[in-house]
């Protein structure tokens, strides 16, 4: 992932050729996913209930995990009830299960960059990207790219974005809303990753993003570059 992303910040710097860069952010996402796979077969095949399965809770993903994960933290439960971290790794379950297929989004509301608040509510009857990025992540800057071209050419269809900047200081997230043309709505609470919506779906890292349907159930999670751009170009297909 560093050797691709040192790639993307060359070409950015020398030859800022959009589709060389797409195809470095399909690559890095495809190896931060495989990343995140071999975590979780590591921890289900080496690692049994040993306490060191918590720092490795950050990365845990859900999806067909959550069975294994279920039985895990079970198993830890009974093994070390007293645990502060036992609680903390039910917390970090029940996070991932939020974040299933399917499952409702609650509305939430946050302020924009000239302090109006957008709630996301007012988004129903519309396909929605909520997108978790900031200012100082390269793979967020990058995704730009692909979301402003998404975003002109589905907006009139029913399609919105919905961005959660994790910035802590207000001129970076304003100033990179200005710079990669980011026209959609964008909101912050300038509290970085202690943001109540982001600590309520356990984000620690980014990009981070979630698609929803017109009732603001979750369709996809963490779906980026062309993958991104098939799966809404299919929904509006259809």
């Amino acid at each position: 992932m560093t050797s691709v992303r040192l790639k993307i910040k060359k070409t950015q710097n020398k030859h800022p050729n959009s589709s060389t860069i797409a195809t470095l952010r399909d690559i890095e996402i495809a190896n931060y996913k495989l990343h995140l796979e071999e975590l979780m077969n590591f921890i289900k095949e080496k690692m049994g209930i040993s306490v060191a399965i918590y720092p490795t809770s950050t990365r845990w993903i859900g999806g067909k995990y959550i069975p294994f994960l279920d039985s895990l933290i079970n198993a830890f439960d009974v093994q070390h009830p007293n645990y502060a971290i036992t609680q903390k790794l039910k917390e970090r379950l029940t996070i991932l299960k939020r974040l299933n297929i399917g499952s409702k989004i609650p509305n939430f509301t946050l302020s924009d960059s000239s302090n109006t608040f957008k709630s996301l509510a007012s988004l129903k009857g519309k396909i929605t990207l909520v997108d978790f990025w900031a200012s100082w992540c390269p793979p967020c800057r990058t995704e730009s790219i692909l979301l402003k071209k998404l975003y002109k050419k589905n907006h009139a269809k029913g399609f919105e974005i919905y961005s959660i900047s994790l910035d802590t200081k207000r001129k970076s997230w304003v100033n990179a809303i200005k710079k990669d043309q980011r026209d959609w709505i964008n909101v912050s609470s300038l509290e970085g990753f202690n943001t109540t919506v982001s600590k309520s779906f356990g984000i620690t890292s980014l990009p981070f993003n979630m698609l929803l349907d017109e009732q603001k159930n979750i369709i996809a999670v963490n779906i980026f570059g062309e993958k991104l751009a098939s799966k809404i170009d299919q929904l509006f297909t259809n």
